[in-house]
């Protein structure tokens, strides 16, 4: 047992004198990644979407949803960039826009009408929003009392008598000011032209003096 014993121990040194002599130092190093696996998921994704999430719609296509007025399309969009003269003012049209609204539920339903003063809605319907910046060239301060009316190419004339609204009405400008503002009414799908005529303007106090019953009619083309 004893020889047996011996010769063990020396035939394990060997191996350990082997090794050493043979060593390879691997501190601080690790395998780089291989194509040995994959994560597959389960969710499926859309390309090329062009919901937009944050920001306006500027492109023909893009959609966003809103929870007050239900999902919006832009359908057709113009930026003629044009200036329309109206007595001490100059309107500049910055865009028109078409858009698609589908409304998901009543209180959608409920709020467009109220927007649009609107008696009766359906629950997609088109309408156009005209961005224009308003200019006051005199050295007084005025007031613009709102669009004076919006004819389609099919002759329909949408007023402020309804389902129109501008955000400009009632606005006053100082001299040399200007002021951007929004007008919004509803339409046809297929409306391809708009004649856009601004309302008047008026001193902003004393008797109130008309300065311009209205503006230059502006055409703008909706492809």
């Amino acid at each position: 047992m004893k020889k047996l014993l011996g010769l063990g121990v020396i035939t394990l040194s060997a191996i350990t004198l082997t090794a050493c002599s043979n060593s390879v130092d691997n501190s601080g190093k690790y395998n780089d990644a291989d194509k040995s696996g994959k994560v597959v998921s389960s969710k499926k994704t859309t390309k090329n979407s062009q919901e937009v999430t944050n920001g306006p719609l500027l492109k023909v296509g893009q959609w966003t949803k809103d929870s007050q007025t239900g999902k919006l399309t832009l359908k057709k969009i113009a930026t003629p960039k044009i200036d329309v003269a109206n007595g001490p003012a100059t309107f500049t049209v910055n865009d028109v826009k078409l858009f698609k609204d589908e409304i998901n539920n009543n209180n959608q339903l409920e709020y467009s009408k109220s927007a649009f003063s609107a008696s009766s809605l359906e629950k997609t319907f088109y309408y156009v929003q005209i961005d224009y910046t308003m200019k006051n060239t005199s050295a007084e301060e005025i007031q613009y009392d709102g669009i004076n009316s919006i004819v389609t190419n099919d002759g329909t004339q949408i007023d402020m008598t309804g389902q129109l609204q501008d955000q400009g009405a009632g606005n006053r400008i100082a001299p040399n000011a200007k002021k951007q503002s929004l007008t919004l009414a509803i339409v046809k799908p297929d409306v391809t032209e708009l004649k856009i005529t601004f309302g008047g303007i008026s001193q902003s106090s004393g008797d109130y003096t008309t300065l311009s019953e209205k503006s230059e009619t502006a055409t703008i083309a909706l492809k």
